[in-house]
């Protein structure tokens, strides 16, 4: 195997990945995934004014109790860079979906 078909198969692999992320919980919602190369940051500023976008929601990551309260580079880049609201969401991943609702948003 060559270096460009290992790339290719990883590319494969990766789109086959994101095509199937969070298919039960996004069902009826229409939904576009990019699979994008480049500065995280930078791709997703890029693409949301590309496409005329209103809001990014991104979530961030932390580990530990010190780190929970901090945002991650490519979301304080994307909060600064962006023109448009972005919805930050910290470890939305350790409540259950049936816990977690919105109810008010300002």
């Amino acid at each position: 195997m060559t270096a460009r078909d290992l790339h290719a198969h990883i590319v494969q692999r990766a789109q086959q990945d994101l095509d199937q992320a969070l298919q039960p919980e996004l069902d009826g919602i229409a939904v576009t995934r990019l699979l994008l190369r480049g500065d995280p940051a930078r791709e997703i500023v890029e693409t949301a004014r590309g496409k005329n976008v209103d809001l990014i929601v991104k979530s961030t990551l932390g580990e530990g109790p010190f780190f929970r309260f901090l945002l991650g580079s490519v979301t304080a880049k994307v909060l600064h860079e962006s023109h448009c609201p972005v919805w930050t969401g910290a470890h939305l991943e350790d409540v259950p979906a049936r816990e977690f609702s919105i109810r008010h948003v300002l």
